[in-house]
């Protein structure tokens, strides 16, 4: 991402003090990472590339800002599998993760890793988002971003192509709904306002962890959250459910409308660039 784009970056120590005016803690840094996943940034000089207006608005929002890592401690990709192993599939008292048997060879569990840099993270699933198919759920995404985010405020230019993106091939994609789901799942997950503003499985897991590890609390114990992967079913892969017995993986056809599943906002320097 280019920071020109963001001008007015500011450091980690006034991001905390603007996100995080009260407990529970809304900001995790190099500190708190090095922390849960025992990893040594080192002087980490990243950027946070947002600016005290959105740290400011994302605390509105009931978002938090949290630095992600690519790779673990091994120096290997840091994946869902690498998780559950490190934390030998514990969280507090409770499970890591509920039943891992139908995706232990996905992609999704052993290949993808978080994007590295800062990100601001919904701590629930977005108004709206939850009880509506995928393509619904990316126009909640996409009237979140236009309506909440930026307060009907002119958006970024790089933030309007992912906009008009959608606008454009959303018929088409409400078309292929009913006539080729596979394909419109393919074309739901290639969408910029979905890769851009949807989590990845891994990022999920990434950021349950640490939100218990510091604050002692479960978020989604009660909702999921449909990420922007695929397994190999074509189906959509949505994170959530995470209780005491492990939080729960599944993967669903992009019609899907259970009433607890909904999305949550993420956005992210590593994706946003021109």
């Amino acid at each position: 991402m280019e920071t020109a784009l963001v001008p007015n970056a500011v450091q980690f120590h006034r991001a905390k003090e603007l996100i995080t005016p009260r407990a529970p803690v809304y900001a995790f840094g190099p500190n708190e990472i090095e922390k849960v996943f025992g990893l040594s940034l080192g002087f980490d000089m990243l950027p946070i590339l947002f600016t005290e207006a959105d740290l400011i608005q994302a605390h509105e929002l009931n978002q938090y800002l949290i630095r992600q890592v690519g790779t673990g401690k091994d120096g290997k990709p840091l994946t869902v599998k690498s998780l559950c192993a490190q934390f030998e599939n514990k969280l507090g008292d409770g499970k890591l993760l509920y039943n891992t048997d139908w995706y232990e060879e996905e992609v999704f569990f052993t290949t993808d890793s978080p994007r590295p840099g800062w990100a601001l993270v919904s701590r629930d699933i977005i108004p709206g988002s939850a009880g509506v198919n995928y393509i619904l759920q990316t126009q909640a995404l996409s009237d979140y971003l236009v309506g909440k985010v930026y307060g009907g405020q002119e958006l970024p230019a790089v933030y309007q192509t992912a906009v008009d993106e959608f606008k454009a091939h959303k018929a088409e994609l409400e078309g292929l709904l009913n006539t080729d789901w596979r394909k419109c799942a393919e074309g739901l997950a290639g969408l910029k306002l979905n890769r851009w503003f949807r989590e990845k499985p891994v990022e999920v897991l990434y950021g349950l962890i640490v939100q218990h590890e510091v604050n002692h609390e479960r978020l989604l114990e009660k909702t999921w959250t449909w990420t922007n992967q695929r397994s190999s079913y074509d189906s959509l892969v949505y994170v959530g459910y995470c209780a005491s017995d492990g939080t729960d993986v599944h993967d669903g056809h992009p019609g899907y409308s259970p009433s607890h599943l909904g999305v949550r906002f993420f956005r992210s320097s590593a994706d946003l660039v021109p």
